[in-house]
C-alpha cells in the first residue's frame, strides 16, 4: 500500500465533495466523467482546487483534458504544485 501525497489527498477529497462520491471509492486511474463529472462540475472542481492552490493555473478545459484523477494530479505537478 502506498502513502498518498498531500496533493493526491486534496484532489481526491475535492472530487469526493464536488461529485458526491466517497473518497475511498476514487482511485487515481478513475476517469472524471466516469465519476459523474461534467463541464459544470469541472468548473466547481477547478474553483475548489484554486482555493487550495492559489497559484494553480487551472481552467475547466484543463480539468476536462486531464481525463483522470492521475491526469489532474500530473497537470498540477507540472505547475510545481506538490
Amino acid at each position: 500500500m502506498t502513502t498518498k501525497t498531500t496533493l493526491e489527498t486534496n484532489v481526491i477529497s475535492t472530487l469526493s465533495k464536488v461529485l458526491g462520491v466517497s473518497s475511498d471509492k476514487i482511485s487515481r486511474s478513475d476517469g472524471l466523467v466516469n465519476l459523474g463529472g461534467n463541464s459544470i462540475l469541472c468548473a466547481e472542481i477547478a474553483s475548489a482546487l484554486k482555493r487550495i492552490y492559489p497559484s494553480a493555473q487551472l481552467t475547466i478545459p484543463d480539468v476536462l483534458r486531464s481525463a483522470t484523477v492521475d491526469g489532474l494530479i500530473s497537470f498540477l505537478r507540472r505547475q510545481g504544485i506538490q
